[in-house]
């Protein structure tokens, strides 16, 4: 620890494990960090596996600082007593995707009354999916709402539905996939000036391939907000891009704004 504000000249000693978003993998993990006394977990980015783990730390009396998962059913302190995250619940960012839509429906009317929505069906994408739907107000309609299953290969039916609801704005919260979705999206034609796209922080967070990238151009997006003029940023970065990439794969490339969430989260922690 290079910081003589906190701990000075402390060593925070981890374990490291990797699930790769896996619920049965990290649920062992879990049960092994248990068996080893260890009463702090950092991590466990995705919604659908915070909510499997944090039963388990329940149990077992297993704190949880995660730094990604946002499903708001984890606010709830009488099922997840030991779960805390760094990151605002789904709520917040739906907030903001239905006030953009609200916003622009007051000045231009027409083309801005119909919404459809498509989500991953898992926690993550349901979860943000419902409370949009929820918030959207009379003004505005659902055309229609479309999931499909993480792993999907084919989006036809779901592209076809949303093409033939006739709606201009089309919100996508999707986990996983959403290069693959916006590249077939496209080839149905429903990307281009006449429609508006909107995605939570899964997407507007992540790098994605240039094929996706191009097709993205003028997407809404919504994302934490994270300050880029403290110092704690300035150190971060220094030291992101001057780490060996062989030693730490990706460092010195593009910064993920998981990233930032990801660093805070050891301070908060520390």
């Amino acid at each position: 620890n290079k910081n003589n504000s906190f701990l000075p000249d402390t060593v925070l000693a981890y374990h490291s494990n990797s699930h790769l978003g896996s619920i049965s993998k990290a649920v062992n993990d879990m049960l092994s960090f248990g068996e080893q006394n260890i009463t702090l977990v950092l991590g466990n980015l995705f919604s659908n596996v915070a909510v499997n783990t944090g039963v388990v730390g329940d149990v077992f009396g297993i704190a949880q600082l995660s730094n990604g998962a946002t499903t708001s059913s984890l606010s709830n302190k009488v099922s997840f007593p030991y779960f805390s995250r760094v990151v605002s619940p789904s709520s917040g960012q739906v907030g903001v995707l239905v006030s953009t839509i609200q916003y622009y429906y007051d000045i231009y009317g027409p083309g801005w009354d119909k919404v459809s929505v498509v989500a991953t069906a898992n926690e993550y994408g349901i979860n943000i999916a419902e409370l949009f739907i929820e918030s959207i107000g009379d003004d505005i309609s659902i055309g229609t709402f479309q999931q499909y299953i993480v792993g999907a290969t084919d989006f036809d039916v779901e592209l076809r539905e949303i093409k033939n609801s006739g709606a201009r704005i089309i919100a996508a919260f999707l986990e996983f996939q959403y290069g693959e979705f916006i590249v077939a999206a496209n080839e149905e034609g429903l990307v281009g000036e006449h429609y508006v796209w909107l995605v939570s922080d899964s997407v507007s967070g992540e790098a994605m391939p240039e094929s996706a990238s191009e097709l993205s151009r003028g997407v809404i997006g919504a994302f934490q907000h994270v300050p880029t003029d403290t110092p704690e940023m300035e150190a971060f970065l220094d030291l992101w891009f001057s780490l060996d990439p062989e030693e730490y794969p990706g460092a010195g490339d593009f910064v993920s704004p998981f990233l930032f969430l990801a660093y805070d989260s050891v301070y908060v922690a520390a």
